[in-house]
């Protein structure tokens, strides 16, 4: 038995072709068009930027359904309400290193919602790629990301860092309280 899923339009397909005009002017994709949409879809949404990709979250595998695969650096993924990219050139997703603390060298996670400034700061997250330059909020604080220690910190902005531990405990090092 064939299944079918129920789109509005008009394509102008023959009843052979893989999505079949109906008389009620809606049209049916078969299962298997169905899926071959979906593996062009998800395959696309990988060359997403960063941007966009909170957008499409919803295309993305769950960590726990790409586990034992190797992939390319930006590969993007989903784990706890989160969209995550890998950092390395190369990255073998294994189990026992899901996205949290101790894998900042492995994946980083991805924020786009906020603009990163003093009015509109980026949420912090243990295991985040922070931008020199931007605002960042922790528990009601905002920090400006800023390497501490270098004659002329402005020099570094845009730059980014992946990082393990929050703002509050790199103040000096990364991060100085917003004024």
């Amino acid at each position: 038995m064939k299944k079918y899923i129920f789109v509005e339009g008009e394509t102008g397909k023959t009843a052979e072709s893989p999505i079949e005009k109906m008389d009620n002017g809606k049209q049916r994709v078969g299962e298997v068009t169905l899926q071959a949409m979906m593996v062009v879809a998800k395959t696309s949404a990988q060359s997403l930027p960063d941007t966009l990709a909170l957008q499409a979250a919803a295309l993305y595998d769950d960590f726990e359904d790409v586990v034992g695969q190797t992939v390319e650096q930006g590969f993007k993924f989903r784990y706890g309400g989160k969209v995550w990219k890998t950092v390395q050139p190369k990255t073998t997703i294994q189990e026992i290193y899901p996205p949290g603390r101790g894998t900042e060298s492995l994946y980083t996670v991805i924020d786009e919602e906020h603009g990163g400034t003093a009015s509109d700061p980026i949420p912090a997250a243990a295991n985040m790629e922070y931008e020199y330059g931007k605002y960042y909020s922790e528990k009601g604080v905002i920090y400006l990301c800023q390497r501490g220690g270098v004659p002329d910190p402005e020099s570094m902005y845009g730059q980014k860092v992946t990082l393990q531990y929050l703002p509050s405990q790199l103040i000096g090092h990364y991060f100085v309280i917003a004024e």
